[in-house]
């Protein structure tokens, strides 16, 4: 949130762009897979559907990659991650 909060100095909001929701979680997760593997952590997306939102790509980004990093560092070893679902150990 840090980060985030970083991004916009002093009220300078970016005009927010079309953004495709599904690819840039896939992004996400396929730049965060080694993390996940080395836990034997099945991390995957509930949903491919398409979803096109509006919004700072690169503030998205960011948030994904703090809640991706996150699933990764609290969910035990051979446990099951899917952004959309629950947390679960198989």
């Amino acid at each position: 949130m840090l980060t985030l909060a970083r991004l916009e100095p002093q009220g300078q909001a970016v005009a927010p762009r079309s953004v495709e929701l599904s690819r840039l979680c896939k992004s996400v997760i396929l730049d965060q897979i080694r993390l996940a593997e080395a836990k034997y952590i099945d991390l995957g997306l509930v949903t491919q559907d398409k979803a096109e939102i509006q919004g700072d790509p690169d503030a998205l980004r960011i948030l994904l990659d703090n809640l991706v990093d996150n699933a990764i560092r609290y969910t035990p070893v051979h446990g099951n991650d899917r952004p959309g679902g629950a947390a679960e150990r198989e």
